[in-house]
């Protein structure tokens, strides 16, 4: 082998060595930038999904509750990932045996520390108080 293919062979496996390690950075940097949050379910139904979306764009992400049910009364952290860019954000419930599909508008995720929801099923109206 030759001294210049000997440095070029060099060269290479430390720049490809630096790449890894920048991209090892920026998943760990990706995976830091989630969001927690408490949620209490005080709806009086079960909650089986919990999905955002940026304020007024309708563009529902997944299901955010990690558990196959909330139960009235019970809390639970949801998990925001670091891909939902917009602080500003729409909140919509999916209950368990029941049709309604109630949405909390207008929350600041990136301030969100806890929020109880509330939900008047006569009336469909759903309330809310949360700390930021």
């Amino acid at each position: 082998m030759t001294p210049a293919l000997s440095t070029l062979l060099r060269s290479a496996s430390v720049l490809l060595g630096s790449a890894g390690a920048l991209f090892a950075f920026a998943d760990a940097a990706l995976a830091d930038d989630s969001r927690t949050f408490t949620m209490v379910n005080a709806t009086g139904l079960p909650i089986r999904q919990v999905i955002l979306s940026p304020h007024d764009q309708s563009q529902w992400g997944p299901n955010l509750l990690r558990v196959p049910v909330l139960a009235p009364g019970q809390s639970h952290t949801v998990t925001v990932p670091g891909s939902f860019a917009d602080c500003l954000q729409d909140l919509k419930v999916a209950f368990q045996g029941n049709d309604a599909q109630p949405m909390w508008e207008y929350l600041n995720i990136c301030n969100l520390r806890r929020i109880k929801l509330v939900y008047d099923a006569m009336s469909g109206v759903p309330t809310a108080s949360y700390d930021e």
